[in-house]
């Protein structure tokens, strides 16, 4: 009776090494310190190995899988990078699968065990270091803080001579999302791997009918003002192409886009057409169901020149219609210089730009006409039969105040002369965006 209880303790109890592969252990991280623990038994060798006995050693855990083909392979340069540092260094094969499934593999590839502690069946440093995919280093300094967790190619006799030396190296640090499902869709996932985002684009139907936001938001980089991110929720196709040309159509930056038909457009196809605003309500709703969406487009600091040019290229691959700036021959209301002697627009060089505007005047202060006087006239007279070009010919800043309506054009033009300047009627050739069917 007494030998049978003898045995069932035993049994409970287990071996130091087992009763810690059971145990529940907190993974580690770069800078956290290994817990004292019996890691298994080198079935190489037949000893236990312990944290304690690797301390005052750089210690590599070489996770590796009858699987991985790599980790096979690499092993001859495990056992070579470990005669050459010697005791300076321990290199430790670590796997999950049985020692005879090691044995079968070894003996089917017709290779020796490698002369490294192998340590099979493994869960306590699986756990300490939870993975998916193999292989995987983990790096321990001499004094049992953990110091990389990363890719295999990272071990070398290079790096490994510089860490003995104390240096830190820039090695990439492996951290997986274990339950990570990338098998269907990276969508799915942006969530959780928005930290590795490098750039994207997103199309969507209008969502209309699920929250009540139709705002276009561009997010500029703080240090040089570049646009970097583009934002546009229940807009329309056609407000979609004006976010992407209107700068170069027009030449500054504008907020056309809210009410994106303008008089430098031309719908060259009935489909083409359609992307203007229905007048008759009863339409609306069809018309947002072919014309309806939400975009989205982010591209990286070094390649933020070209989100525009990136979300014009992208419409016309998406959509069945077609964009593109032409030159054409129109008739226009023309900002010129007047042949009148002696006269000279004024310039406060020492101010501060400045522009205002109201629907009864306009004070621009230090600026260049085409950033002034010509983006608000083309602002307030975007839907006239005529579009407003600036052929002044003037770069530089100058003074301007006018005291009118900006869409009475009569007076604008009044005022201008007052300045050796006037809006007059002519043809000229000029950008155009063109839609048309492809």
């Amino acid at each position: 009776m007494h030998y049978l209880l003898l045995l069932l303790v035993v049994i409970f109890i287990g071996t130091p090494a087992q009763s810690q592969r059971i145990q529940r252990l907190n993974p580690l991280e770069i800078g956290n310190k290994m817990p004292e623990l019996v890691l298994g038994r080198d079935n190489n060798s037949g000893k236990l190995i312990t944290t304690k006995d690797l301390r005052g050693k750089l210690v590599i855990f070489d996770f590796w899988n009858i699987w991985c083909s790599a980790c096979i392979s690499a092993m001859p340069k495990m056992e070579a990078l470990q005669k050459e540092f010697g005791s300076k260094l321990q290199i430790l094969l670590v796997t999950k699968n049985s020692f005879k499934q090691g044995e079968v593999l070894f003996t089917k590839l017709k290779k020796q065990r490698p002369n490294l502690p192998m340590l099979y069946e493994d869960t306590v440093l699986n756990n300490l270091f939870p993975h998916e995919a193999e292989p995987l280093h983990v790096w321990m300094n001499p004094d049992g803080r953990i110091a990389y967790i990363t890719e295999a190619h990272n071990t070398t006799a290079n790096n490994i001579s510089a860490t003995l030396k104390g240096k830190e190296l820039p090695f990439a640090y492996r951290k997986e999302i274990l339950d990570l499902d990338i098998s269907s869709s990276l969508l799915n996932e942006t969530k959780r791997l928005k930290n590795y985002i490098y750039a994207y684009s997103l199309l969507m139907k209008g969502l209309y009918n699920v929250v009540n936001d139709n705002r276009i938001i561009f997010k500029k980089d703080s240090t040089d003002g570049k646009v970097v991110k583009i934002q546009a929720n229940n807009s329309s196709i056609l407000q979609l192409y004006a976010i992407a040309f209107n700068q170069k159509l027009f030449g500054f930056e504008s907020e056309l886009y809210y009410n994106p038909k303008n008089n430098r457009m031309l719908f060259a196809s009935e489909a083409a057409r359609d992307l203007i605003y229905p007048e008759t309500d009863s339409l609306i709703d069809a018309w947002q169901e072919r014309n309806g969406v939400s975009y989205e487009i982010t591209l990286p600091a070094d390649s933020k020149d070209n989100i525009f040019k990136s979300m014009q290229q992208e419409l016309n691959r998406y959509f069945k219609i077609e964009g593109r700036i032409e030159k054409r021959p129109m008739n226009v209301y023309a900002i010129i210089k007047t042949s009148t002697p002696n006269t000279q627009i004024p310039f406060s060089a020492q101010q501060k730009p400045a522009l205002s505007h109201s629907n009864s005047k306009l004070s621009s202060v230090n600026l260049p006409i085409r950033q002034s006087l010509y983006s608000k006239l083309v602002e307030a007279n975007y839907r006239l039969d005529k579009p407003i070009v600036d052929d002044t010919g003037y770069l530089s800043s100058v003074d301007l105040k006018l005291h009118c309506n900006l869409r009475d054009l009569r007076l604008v033009s009044q005022e201008l002369r007052r300045y050796g300047l006037d809006l007059v009627e002519k043809e000229s050739m000029i950008d155009v965006l063109v839609f048309s069917s492809k």
